[in-house]
């Protein structure tokens, strides 16, 4: 059997780089797997994250070849192509971190590992990988940014910090 991989979408790397917390993915995975559809919706010109994201890639972030063909099967649930290629090249021992709700429930279906960035936290803190300290702060900058997530959401992850 070969070594599960880690497979991230754009939201979860563009929400952590731009809160300058990007490393959060490395201590937590050696080596994180992207496709060429994600390293394009997260290398967007004159967005400060982009530097940041652009020098973990070929470093701790791998790009993996996908078949476009097969991405045609995901149109019809209006899956984009990042999260649909990750969900197509992904295997049933792989993890993946999905944040959209119509990604989670198609790779659900496809018998797929994932959760969202925010029950990533929650484990990595679980897991010893990060303090529970850290974890609420990672988690206050979210709430701050951009990062789509519900007061249920939040408070559900501050009870298990």
């Amino acid at each position: 059997m070969k070594d599960s991989r880690t497979f991230i979408d754009a939201s979860t790397i563009i929400a952590l780089a731009s809160i300058g917390e990007l490393n959060f993915l490395k201590k937590i995975f050696e080596e994180i797997n992207i496709t060429p559809h994600v390293r394009s919706e997260i290398l967007v010109e004159n967005y400060p994250e982009t530097n940041r994201i652009s020098e973990a890639i070929g470093e701790w972030m791998k790009v993996i070849e996908i078949n476009e063909n097969n991405l045609k099967k995901y149109e019809k649930h209006g899956l984009g192509k990042g999260e649909s290629s990750i969900i197509d090249i992904a295997r049933k021992d792989d993890r993946l971190v999905l944040d959209d709700p119509v990604a989670r429930n198609v790779a659900k279906v496809n018998g797929l590992n994932f959760t969202g960035l925010i029950g990533l936290i929650v484990e990595a803190s679980h897991a010893g990988l990060i303090s529970s300290e850290r974890g609420k702060k990672i988690l206050d900058k979210l709430s701050s940014s951009d990062f789509r997530m519900t007061s249920e959401l939040y408070n559900w992850a501050i009870k298990r910090l």
